[in-house]
C-alpha cells in the first residue's frame, strides 16, 4: 500500500574532532566552576566497592598544574595535560552499574564512566579515555538527560577510544554492528527525467550515483544523486529527512553542471517557498515523485526546475573516522 510522506525530523547527533580546544558538553554533563589550592599529584586511591568489573567501583586521584593521569583499573583514564588546572583537586573515575542502553542500531562496546571534577574549571582539553570490546564504526558517546549524545572521535586503538573535553560527565564506547555495504557509489538504482531552464535532460542512479538511506535510529535521511560523466559530470542531488513516522519532507535539491561549474540549489530552509516535492513509498521500498522548484545560483539569480524521479534505495551510514580526514581549517 502506497503512503504520502511529509513531515521534517533530524537525528540529534552531536560531533567533535579532537581538536585543541577541546568538545563543548550539553548541560547534562557535570558542572564545573571554580577551583582548589593544595594537593599534589599521586596514584589515585580505589575507593570500597565492586561492579561487574572486579574493581573498586570509584578511583580517585589528586592532580595540579602539572598534570598527571588517572586511571581507572577497567580501562578508563583521564589525561589532564600541564597547565590545564591552576590549583591542585581531586579527580575521580567511577564505573557505571546499569548504563543507559543506547538508541538502535547502536549497542554497548564497553564499560560506561563517569568522570567528575567537582569545582574545578579546565583552561586546556583534557583527554577521555574508553576502553571498548571491539566493532566497527566505534563511537563515544555522553550522557544526556535521556539518550546519549555522539562525538565522532579520530583516536580508536584496538582497545581504547579518546576525545578531548573542556567539561566532563558520563561517557561510553558504542558501536553500529550493522553490516553496510564497503562502497557508496552504484549503490541502489533510479532515474530522473527533468528540466532545468528550459533544457529537458535524464539521468540514471547506477552506474556513478547512489540512493541510500541513512537510518541510526529514531530518524533518518534519504539521499538521491542522479550523476552522469559522460562528457562533463552533471548531477541532481535530492536530500529528504524522514521522520520516526516514516514521513518524509524535502529538505535540498541541487543541480551542477561541470561544463559551467554552476551550482544551482534550493533548501527548505533558505527558500521554503520556492521548493515543492511530493514523494510516495510503498511498503518494499519502491519511492516515487516530482519535483517543482526554483533553484538559486548566487544573490539573484534563480531559473525553474521540475521534474519526475523514481528509485530504490539501500541502507548506508557514513564511518564516522570520515570525519578525521577532513583538513584543518
Amino acid at each position: 500500500m502506497t503512503r504520502v510522506l511529509s513531515l521534517l525530523c533530524c537525528v540529534l547527533l552531536l560531533s567533535a574532532c579532537g581538536d585543541d580546544d577541546g568538545a563543548t558538553l550539553p548541560d547534562a554533563s557535570v558542572a564545573i566552576d571554580a577551583g582548589h589550592d593544595g594537593g599534589a599529584p599521586d596514584a589515585g586511591a580505589s575507593d570500597a566497592g565492586s561492579d561487574a568489573g572486579g574493581c573498586g567501583v570509584r578511583v580517585t586521584a589528586t592532580i595540579g598544574p602539572e598534570g598527571g593521569t588517572l586511571a581507572h583499573c577497567d580501562g578508563a583514564s583521564l589525561v589532564v595535560p600541564p597547565g590545564a588546572m591552576s590549583s591542585a583537586a581531586e579527580l575521580s573515575i567511577e564505573r557505571v552499574a546499569s548504563p543507559l542502553a543506547p538508541v538502535s542500531p547502536y549497542v554497548l562496546a564497553g564499560p560506561a564512566f563517569t568522570f567528575d571534577a567537582p569545582g574545578v574549571l579546565f583552561s586546556d582539553s583534557v583527554d577521555v579515555v574508553l576502553p571498548h570490546d571491539g566493532g566497527q564504526r566505534m563511537e563515544m558517546a555522553v550522557q544526556g538527560e535521556e539518550e546519549w549524545i555522539f562525538f565522532e572521535s579520530c583516536e580508536v586503538t584496538e582497545t581504547t577510544i579518546s576525545q578531548s573535553f573542556r567539561a566532563l560527565g558520563t561517557f561510553v564506547a558504542l558501536h553500529d554492528p550493522t553490516p553496510y555495504p564497503e562502497r557508496l557509489t552504484g549503490l541502489g538504482e533510479g532515474r530522473i527525467d527533468f528540466t532545468f531552464g528550459g533544457i529537458d535532460d535524464e539521468i540514471d542512479v547506477d552506474p556513478e550515483g547512489h540512493a541510500i538511506d541513512e537510518d541510526p535510529g529514531e530518524g533518518r535521511t534519504l539521499t538521491l544523486l542522479f550523476r552522469r560523466s559522460a562528457e562533463s559530470l552533471v548531477q541532481v542531488d535530492l536530500r529528504f529527512t524522514i521522520s520516526p513516522e516514516g514521513e518524509v519532507t524535502p529538505a535540498q535539491i541541487q543541480h551542477y553542471d561541470g561544463s559551467v561549474g554552476e551550482i544551482w540549489s534550493a533548501d527548505v530552509f533558505a527558500w521554503p517557498d520556492d521548493l515543492a516535492v511530493t514523494i510516495t513509498r510503498d511498503e518494499a521500498g519502491a519511492i516515487e515523485g516530482t519535483v517543482d522548484a526554483t533553484l538559486h545560483y548566487g544573490p539573484d539569480q534563480t531559473r525553474p526546475f521540475t521534474a519526475t524521479f523514481s528509485a530504490r534505495s539501500e541502507l548506508y551510514r557514513y564511518p564516522p573516522e570520515r570525519a578525521c580526514e577532513l583538513p584543518e581549517g
